[in-house]
Parts: structure tokens; C-alpha cells; sequence
């Protein structure tokens, strides 16, 4: 096997050694009934996970931030976008953000 064929499976082995349990019990615990996630999208490389979702309300969305940094799991929570959906009566916002895990996984 050459190193050039060997490269896609360390890629697989490096994803796989990625503690996902952690990191579901992280984002989980952290939303509520006020968060709906639409995606999580994770970076090895960068060691982020781009969460998308909807929150009841921009409060509900600050306080799930603040968990997310309370976690031991992230270190930096970042709102990349948000957007109230102004069409729907119950106005609810939708929002990207990125989690920077620690290097503790």
C-alpha cells in the first residue's frame, strides 16, 4: 500500500477518532425547547462545527450561545448570521454559528 492509497484511510480513521458522543451530548444539552437544529456541519481540519438553526427568540439564541461556551467541549461560540423570520407570527430567528472544539477530544 503507498502512502498515496493510505491517505483517504488515515482521512476515514482521523473523522472516526472525532468523540461525536461528546459533542451530541454538548449541542443537545445546551438547546432546549427554544432551539431547533437544522444542520451540523463539522471541520476536522479547523476543529469547528457550523451549527444552522432556529430559535423561539434572539434571547433564546444569546442564552444558547452562553451554554455552548459553558460547555467543556467548545471553547468559542461564534454568531456568523441571524435573521427574524418577519413572514412568520410567531417570529422566530434563524442563525449560523460556529463552535471551536477544545483540543480535550
Amino acid at each position: 500500500l503507498s502512502l498515496h492509497d493510505a491517505l483517504p484511510i488515515y482521512e476515514v480513521l482521523h473523522h472516526l477518532s472525532v468523540p461525536w458522543e461528546v459533542l451530541f451530548k454538548a449541542v443537545e444539552s445546551s438547546g432546549g425547547s427554544h432551539i431547533t437544529l437544522l444542520a451540523l456541519e463539522p471541520d476536522f481540519e479547523k476543529k469547528q462545527v457550523k451549527e444552522s438553526g432556529e430559535a423561539s427568540s434572539y434571547n433564546a439564541l444569546m442564552g444558547y450561545i452562553t451554554q455552548l461556551e459553558g460547555q467543556d467541549v467548545f471553547d468559542t461560540v461564534y454568531l456568523q448570521n441571524h435573521d427574524v423570520r418577519q413572514e412568520d407570527p410567531d417570529k422566530p430567528v434563524r442563525f449560523t454559528l460556529l463552535a471551536n472544539w477544545r483540543d480535550i477530544l
